[in-house]
């Protein structure tokens, strides 16, 4: 007769092989949390973004403190799954010391199961003084035309004027927004076109998110329409809706009055403008408008409709070539602001080009730095943003005045 309690240590044998094959006694896999914002010797004043990854295949991770110095600055809950990117803002005291931001995982039951840290630059000798011009930058990073997201401060080099910049704040996606939408409603606009521009026009405000507050202008060689911002989608559709066809085509000035109404708002700015024409009316030249584009942060977007190629207008402040010339001018100044030119050839693309500058605009990068050489002389800086990633194109700004 076999022995009992021989058979019974074979059986707890089969069972704990069973479970062991099930899974049942599997090891936990290890959680890694990485802090990619603030980076190393980043320079860091105030309230500034800190951005976390989380490598948790179970799921086992309940909450994230962040810490400055030592000291609780904000600690949030996970989702599940708990693998992913979460953000947060700290506020570090400035200073002429290096400060230990950290970030710590832990689970349920309080059980701390990763950890990460860097270590912030110091201010230089003279403090804040060195850094009283906050210079912001939206970076456009594309791949075959086609946004490239998911990128971190540590993946690009800020220089101005050839001198790389320490990245002061940085956000991977920027939350408020505020778009002015311009329609050319000349004369030769009115009818089918007009209609196209319209519903374009609508189907771009009825895409906009919460935090995108808009205002509408139509131009000829005069404005019309909602001057002011705002977050009623009904009241921009009906000013889009009763936009009537007239006048001439007066494309610097409307450049101009978009950008000084963009100038009162402190989010993100864009100007939409759609024009079919070469401009024949603006009583401002293009060196104004440079000077305009040149000083604001406002990033600009032209589409221009056209088969054929514009014939030279002549008005009573330019002949037909100069006003060739303001257009080729204008294109520039379009690149120089960090935005872009569309060029369509028929007026049924226009709806999805506008949901493509609402993409592009989504997906841009914020990215800020202190200025340590400020003049406020009135000299021009000229400013270049690259990417880590091979084959990327960025696009932003050319530069600002020195004031």
């Amino acid at each position: 007769m076999a022995d009992p309690g021989w058979s019974r240590s074979c059986l707890v044998a089969l069972l704990v092989s069973a479970a062991a094959a099930a899974g049942a006694f599997e090891t936990p896999k290890s959680v890694q949390v990485t802090l990619l914002e603030p980076t190393y010797d980043q320079v860091v004043i105030s309230l500034t973004p800190a951005l976390v990854e989380l490598d948790d295949p179970d799921s086992r991770c309940a909450w994230i403190d962040v810490l400055v110095d030592g000291a609780l600055a904000d600690s949030f809950a996970v989702h599940q799954p708990a693998s992913g990117r979460y953000e947060s803002e700290i506020d570090v005291v400035a200073s002429g010391e290096r400060h230990l931001i950290a970030v710590q995982a832990y689970g349920e039951d309080g059980e701390l199961l990763a950890r990460d840290e860097t270590r912030t630059a110091p201010l230089p000798p003279g403090g804040l003084t060195a850094f009283v011009t906050l210079v912001p930058l939206y970076a456009t990073v594309t791949r075959n035309g086609e946004p490239v997201t998911g990128l971190t401060a540590s993946d690009f080099t800020v220089r101005e004027e050839g001198r790389p910049q320490p990245i002061a704040h940085f956000e991977s996606s920027v939350r408020s927004t505020s778009i002015v939408v311009m329609l050319d409603h000349s004369f030769s606009v009115q009818g089918e076109p007009l209609r196209h521009c319209q519903q374009a026009a609508v189907s771009l405000i009825e895409a906009l998110r919460e935090d995108e507050r808009a205002a509408f202008l139509s131009f000829s060689n005069r404005v019309s329409g909602v001057p002011s911002f705002t977050t009623d989608r009904a009241i921009l559709i009906d000013a889009i809706r009763s936009a009537g066809s007239g006048g001439g085509t007066a494309l610097n000035d409307a450049i101009y009055t978009g950008l000084e109404l963009l100038d009162s708002q402190s989010a993100r700015k864009a100007l939409i403008l759609f024009s079919d024409g070469l401009d024949a009316h603006s009583v401002l030249s293009a060196d104004y408008v440079r000077w305009r584009v040149q000083a604001s942060d406002a990033l600009i977007y032209l589409v221009l409709f056209g088969r054929e190629p514009a014939r030279p207008y002549s008005n009573n402040w330019r002949d037909g070539e100069a006003n060739l010339r303001q257009l080729s001018e204008l294109e520039a100044l379009i690149q120089e602001s960090g935005g872009r030119l569309f060029r369509i050839e028929a007026m049924d693309q226009l709806e999805p080009v506008f949901q493509a500058i609402l993409t592009e605009l989504r997906s841009q990068y914020y990215l800020a730095y202190y200025d340590q050489d400020a003049q406020r002389d009135g000299s021009w800086r000229r400013l270049q943003i690259e990417a880590a990633p091979g084959g990327v194109s960025v696009r932003t700004r050319a530069g600002f005045w020195d004031r």
